[in-house]
């Protein structure tokens, strides 16, 4: 992680703007609004939407401190507000069933989240894809433009000095605005606090650190995978999602949608969670794996140095070599099954 922090990378420049409050959320209850632009949460600078998901997470379970900027509008000033506001193991989903006339537009307004979510949870087509040329009309003649990776629609516009409505015509994308089918079930997920989460901007940042900065930002970047990692697993008791199971197919699959998506360079941060998951499962107490004989090392130890009998221990690990190896092919076959269906890792 220490050498991925080394290699310069486009990161979004932000900054992070709460998008939407759920009604009766904590964020609501806390008195957090939409349009309050995050600069801190528990101490830790919040640069863009990405950083914001990822300390509100890592706080899970505890009350969370947001240091926001909030615009006076009548006053036309502004003032730094410190906000705590709970993040919940298993914040519930929000459902609605579109009635006749509602637009993505309406149906955010009523369930508190940003309009880019009802979109996605509608099936409404409203992102540029990467690598897509278009043709754009413009007061000089036709400009080409390709599509580069995180550009928006309100972007695109603003480059060409067009309307989005220009831009979503030569893009192929429907009205926003358009009213939604009537009848369709929107389901859409709720974060921790309650808040939907955008950049205020969607221009893109050039980073990279010196060696001895980036040696520390990769050891908090592993430590905070960790403790992901262990939240992820406390969330399922908790009646949340549990982590996502890949074998050696899935992880070649998973792989070359991170290149796809994104380049070669997240490889390394991807090898590094890669790393972390397999350390975090060898050292669980089962059969065969390290941690399995650590648990024997210390049943010794409770039982003042008396060995259980080696061929009573081969026979423990050898069943645990056989479940394992049963799990292996469990998990490649849905994986298959997921590749034949067009599914990903990530979805």
């Amino acid at each position: 992680m220490s050498i991925a922090f080394m290699i310069p990378r486009d990161v979004p420049a932000g900054p992070a703007v709460i998008s939407g409050v759920v009604p009766n959320s904590p964020a609501q209850q806390a008195g957090l609004k939409s349009g309050d632009i995050i600069q801190e949460i528990d101490g830790r600078s919040v640069k863009n939407s990405l950083d914001a998901i990822r300390i509100t997470r890592l706080n899970q379970g505890e009350n969370v401190e947001f240091k926001i900027k909030r615009t006076d509008p009548q006053h036309q000033g502004s003032q730094i507000l410190t906000i705590s506001a709970y993040a919940r193991w298993d914040p519930p989903g929000i459902s609605h069933t579109v009635v006749a006339g509602e637009t993505a537009s309406s149906v955010a307004n009523l369930l508190g989240v940003s309009t880019d979510a009802v979109r996605a949870a509608a099936d409404v087509k409203f992102l540029l894809e990467k690598g897509q040329i278009l043709t754009v009309p413009t007061d000089t003649g036709p400009a080409t433009y390709t599509v580069n990776d995180g550009d928006t629609v309100d972007f695109v516009a603003l480059q060409l000095h067009v309307t989005t409505a220009v831009v979503r015509q030569a893009a192929g994308l429907p009205d926003p605005d358009a009213p939604l089918p009537e009848g369709k079930k929107i389901s859409i997920p709720e974060g921790p606090i309650g808040i939907g989460i955008a950049n205020l901007y969607s221009f893109k940042d050039r980073e990279s650190y010196a060696p001895w900065t980036a040696l520390g930002k990769g050891w908090t970047a592993t430590w905070d995978s960790l403790i992901l990692a262990r939240n992820q697993v406390i969330a399922l008791f908790h009646g949340g999602k549990g982590p996502s199971v890949a074998g050696p197919v899935g992880i070649a699959q998973a792989t070359g949608d991170v290149v796809k998506e994104a380049g070669w360079k997240p490889l390394l941060d991807f090898a590094a969670l890669l790393s972390i998951n397999l350390a975090i499962i060898n050292v669980l107490p089962l059969p065969m794996l390290d941690g399995g004989r650590i648990a024997f090392v210390l049943l010794e130890v409770v039982r003042r140095g008396k060995r259980i009998a080696p061929e009573k221990e081969a026979i423990v690990h050898l069943v645990g070599l056989a479940l394992i190896l049963t799990m292996a092919v469990g998990v490649t076959y849905f994986d298959v099954l997921r590749i034949i269906g067009g599914g990903s890792l990530f979805e």
